[in-house]
């Protein structure tokens, strides 16, 4: 007589009850499914493409020997590799069988009677393959579609697929509050969530589940990219020298005296940013600008006169040195344009107090900006083919809060700085060819 389907728990409880059992034909007949669901398991190993043939092979028997319970489970694990392999998804055979082979294994450990391990989330392809910040800012970008399986176990709640946007620096912003899943077999990043932090440093997406890296895919901008250094780090390569111009963006900190100082510097053939200072937090960021044909290189320091450097027609000038004390109203670096329409550089009476600037040729459009201290933060235009620099600082820098800079966010310069000390001031030129 066909002995009637076991339960779940009988199944569980297996060690235990052959040990009972052991000459009973139960225990033969359940150790036959585990051989049965074994081979299927090795078939599939051998040959990736044999799955879906081998998984129906596999059905029939166990419901032919009375496993309605595991055929069932088997059922639906087959069901979801077709779904897997559908057009839609486009996962391959190798995909889909390693998919089957892990299923299979959890299904042994339950009839064995041990935990089974959770289902590692995999990916078969990724659509757009590259994400193009533009693209955002259009609106003709709104998500990116993983497809894979394993997602989710039951629920989507119990995920834990995590999703990170990368800078260069390493450095990551959590988003897993953009993702979404449509199935076990589709997730979705809205890539265009307005609480995502995107900039000129925003390098990759990472996707994670536990410390393992399920995917990355690539950002890709023409925003300029930035890049910062503060006290103790290493001086970050910025660029090559050829053809790129690199000047600084941001600062911050106590300049209180001649060694405090921050610049970007060229060395065998590349630009870097870098600085000095024995007092706390000082910091600063750089722009790099490309294609603009140099003019020329300018130094300035305390107790001489300004210096002459270009006309203002046609060129933009930029500071890439600041050295020395900032602790007063009256203490400044500056660019400035003189009645003849040159710019100049200079600044004013503090001692020790030094520049640098360079000037670049072929611009087309330039733009004034200044910040003070009670100001809010100064939209400055797109990022998409321009660039901004800092063109004059002053006031107290008296301690890590002080700082000024300009900066992007989701695809537009922003001027904006934080004072803790009275007097503080900051100006930016921005230029592009539009």
């Amino acid at each position: 007589m066909k002995r009637q389907t076991l339960s779940f728990r009988r199944h569980v409880q297996i060690p235990l009850v052959c040990l009972m059992v052991v000459l009973s034909s139960s225990c033969q007949e359940i150790n036959g499914a585990v051989t049965t669901i074994q081979g299927a398991i090795d078939m599939i190993g051998r040959e990736s493409s044999s799955w879906q043939g081998t998984m129906k092979e596999l059905e029939a028997n166990l419901f032919k020997d009375g496993d309605d319970l595991i055929a069932h489970q088997v059922t639906m694990l087959a069901e979801r590799g077709i779904a897997t392999g559908s057009a839609e998804i486009r996962c391959d055979v190798d995909f889909i069988g390693n998919r089957m082979i892990e299923g299979l294994k959890r299904i042994l450990d339950e009839m064995e009677g041990r935990t089974p391990a959770p289902p590692v989330p995999h990916f078969c392809t990724v659509s757009p393959t590259v994400i193009e910040l533009e693209q955002i800012q259009q609106g003709s970008l709104v998500g990116v579609n993983f497809y894979g399986y394993d997602l989710f176990e039951k629920d989507i709640r119990d995920s834990n697929v995590r999703i990170f946007l990368q800078n260069r620096n390493g450095s990551q912003q959590d988003i897993t509050f953009a993702r979404s899943f449509l199935s076990h077999y589709l997730m979705t990043i809205r890539v265009d969530d307005t609480r995502i932090d995107y900039s000129g440093e925003s390098e990759k997406l990472v996707i994670t589940a536990g410390k393992k890296v399920l995917s990355e895919i690539s950002i890709v901008s023409k925003l300029p990219t930035y890049f910062d250094w503060c006290q103790g780090d290493a001086p970050p390569r910025l660029a090559e020298d050829v053809g790129q111009t690199c000047a600084l963006s941001r600062m911050s900190g106590r300049f209180g005296g001649a060694t405090d100082s921050v610049s970007t510097l060229t060395s065998n053939g590349s630009w870097y940013l870098s600085g000095n200072s024995s007092e706390a937090g000082v910091c600063a960021s750089a722009t790099c600008a490309n294609g603009y044909p140099r003019s020329g290189d300018f130094m300035w320091s305390a107790g001489t006169s300004p210096v002459r450097m270009v006309l203002q027609e046609g060129n933009a000038c930029f500071l890439t040195s600041i050295s020395g004390r900032l602790q007063g109203a009256n203490d400044r670096i500056e660019i400035s344009v003189g009645s003849d329409g040159y710019y100049y550089l200079g600044g004013g009476s503090q001692p020790d107090a030094s520049a640098t600037a360079r000037c670049v040729g072929k611009v087309t459009r330039h733009s004034e900006f200044s910040w003070s201290k009670g100001m809010g933060t100064l939209p400055l235009g797109t990022a998409t083919g321009q660039v901004c620099f800092l063109s004059r600082v002053s006031g107290h820098f008296g301690g890590t809060l002080d700082s000024v800079r300009a900066y992007i966010k989701n695809g537009s310069w922003y001027l904006d700085g934080v004072a803790e000390h009275a007097n503080l001031t900051a100006s930016v030129s921005c230029i592009s060819r539009l």
